[in-house]
């Protein structure tokens, strides 16, 4: 397949994702200010917190994604995966830092991946809090670079030193990962916000300098994973003593 094929076949699936991302991000946004329903995945009752805003969302991405590409799979979080073995795989998180949603705290993310044979094809992420201090969509395809709300976007330099740039880390960093074990990359100032897929999306547009987790789940990565790499970041897994 050329590159020019596979660019016009992506096309028209990153402008829906792009479309289904803001509306998604539009539901949260007016769900956000409404009183919340809130239930509990975890054995323990205070522990992995689900929403009437996470299934809703879901629910109107299973919706939108059947409506224009019937043929595709979908992967959510909330709800079982339909035709998962199909060319092209959404894999969707509909609220990516469900306990700051519920919390009150403004900081989360729908994310909307597009595996196609497997590897990352598009992405589109709405954020609260984007590059520019405000909600954003940040989109890509596979080969076409990053994009912010629809439109080419270059990382802008941080007149920053490294040791105290902004860094993504998981709760309990220090006690998981060895600081040596992240080779050169310098500690910096450590965050963790809550939020997998708002870490990446701002790894991405260069606010953080780098980002970890710990044991990730596909539709936490999905789109932030593809996001990173059309901004020229390197994407890197711990694989027993070396990262690849």
């Amino acid at each position: 397949m050329t590159a020019e094929r596979s660019a016009d076949e992506l096309l028209p699936i990153r402008l829906a994702a792009e479309q289904i991302a803001c509306e998604a991000g539009a539901l949260l946004q007016q769900m956000y200010a409404e009183p919340l329903d809130v239930r509990y995945k975890a054995r323990r009752k205070d522990r992995d917190p689900v929403t009437a805003a996470d299934e809703a969302v879901e629910a109107f991405v299973r919706r939108s994604v059947a409506e224009r590409f019937p043929a595709h799979g979908v992967l959510g979080e909330e709800a079982d995966d339909t035709a998962a073995d199909a060319e092209f795989l959404w894999v969707v998180d509909p609220l990516d830092g469900t306990a700051n949603f519920a919390s009150g705290l403004p900081l989360f993310a729908c994310s909307i991946g597009v595996l196609r044979g497997r590897r990352p094809a598009v992405a589109a992420l709405y954020v609260t809090f984007g590059p520019l201090g405000s909600p954003a969509l940040l989109s890509a395809q596979a080969g076409g670079g990053l994009r912010l709300d629809g439109q080419p976007y270059a990382p802008r330099p941080r007149e920053v030193l490294k040791r105290a740039r902004a860094v993504g880390v998981p709760a309990g960093f220090h006690r998981r990962f060895r600081v040596g074990r992240l080779g050169a990359m310098p500690p910096g100032e450590t965050r963790s916000l809550g939020s997998i897929a708002v870490e990446l999306g701002l790894a991405a547009t260069g606010t953080l300098q780098y980002a970890v987790f710990g044991g990730p789940k596909i539709w936490d990565v999905a789109a932030g994973v593809l996001l990173c790499q059309e901004s020229g970041r390197v994407v890197l897994l711990r694989d027993g003593r070396r990262w690849r």
